[in-house]
């Protein structure tokens, strides 16, 4: 049997190919929740599926636990044995990390653009000796703010170094 967990916040569905069926198959997984498939099937077919997890970016649950998430989607796999309610939770905290990071990096990447954007158009020299950008998630005013939203500020600076990412 092989379990498959869904870490983030949305539902994901998974389509997968298994030799008894003609067509694909698919596997709705609620989030936070896991499903079970494959009750009945041998060893190889488990194999096959487990491939096509992999290459869709899914984790064995021992992944989880030593902590190999860097770029990790949020689905989770696990033969014979259910996922632990811990590992889940820590799959969406990876998940969040890399949406986190992702964001820290495309705002950095829109820094740098503003900045070219702002450039003479003729000599290319800068027209200010700082370009500020901030980035601020828009949260409805019937929620209340938490955390996790992204509220960053990224600056491209006089010297030409580095671009940093915001922490």
């Amino acid at each position: 049997m092989l379990f498959i967990a869904n870490a983030t916040k949305q539902h994901r569905v998974f389509y997968y190919r298994s030799p008894e069926a003609k067509r694909p198959q698919r596997l709705d997984i609620p989030s936070g929740r896991q499903v079970a498939i494959g009750a009945t099937w041998p060893h190889h077919v488990i194999g096959l599926v487990t491939a096509q997890l992999d290459s869709f970016g899914a984790v064995r649950v021992a992944d989880v636990r030593s902590s190999r998430l860097e770029k990790f989607h949020g689905l989770i796999y696990s033969h014979d044995t259910e996922i632990p309610a811990e590992v889940i939770e820590v799959g969406h905290e990876a998940v969040v990390d890399h949406q986190h990071r992702r964001a820290a990096s495309e705002a950095a990447k829109g820094a740098a653009s503003v900045d070219l954007n702002m450039r003479d158009q003729k000599t290319g020299k800068r027209t200010a000796k700082s370009t500020r950008v901030t980035i601020k998630q828009d949260v409805p005013h019937n929620v209340k703010p938490t955390a996790d939203d992204i509220d960053m500020d990224v600056s491209v600076e006089e010297g030409g170094g580095p671009l940093r990412l915001p922490e």
